[in-house]
């Protein structure tokens, strides 16, 4: 087999392995950003306040991140979606 083609399909192994991880780390996030918001839910004001609010771009990325089918979608669509 010629080194490049060995090279190439190494490349695109590679790059699936990172979108599949990129992708399932997103889901973690996701679902540790959700047992803070039930634990900031929980929480009195005087505890947590606002804090959720501070939170705010990291969950619109985390919720673009995991976002189903993206490339169906228009830009306007992921904004609304997203960005409310």
């Amino acid at each position: 087999v010629p080194p490049m083609i060995t090279r190439k399909i190494f490349s695109q192994v590679f790059s699936y392995m990172n979108v599949q991880l990129f992708n399932s780390n997103g889901e973690y996030l996701k679902a540790g950003l959700h047992e803070l918001e039930q634990w900031c839910l929980k929480a009195t004001d005087q505890i947590a306040g606002s804090s959720w609010d501070e939170l705010k771009h990291i969950r619109q990325s985390v919720g673009f991140l995991v976002l189903h089918q993206k490339t169906q979608k228009s830009l306007d669509e992921i904004t609304n979606e997203l960005c409310p």
